[in-house]
């Protein structure tokens, strides 16, 4: 896979503190849509950098900024 289609996965506790939220906002957050489901990796759940981003400027743009 090419660095152009790879996506950064991300544990769940490091997009906790990105956001500066609980580990339990970010489910809460999958629960009611707003960011997509993690990927299982084993038992760990990961997310993609990209829907995080997507996330992060989605927050932006509802702001006005």
């Amino acid at each position: 896979m090419s660095a152009n289609t790879a996506s950064a996965l991300i544990p769940l506790s490091e997009v906790a503190r990105l956001l500066s939220v609980s580990v339990r906002t970010i489910y809460r957050l999958v629960a009611e849509g707003e960011l997509p489901p993690p990927l299982k990796v084993g038992r760990a759940s990961r997310f993609e950098a990209k829907d995080v981003q997507r996330y992060l400027d989605k927050l932006r743009r509802e702001r006005g900024t």
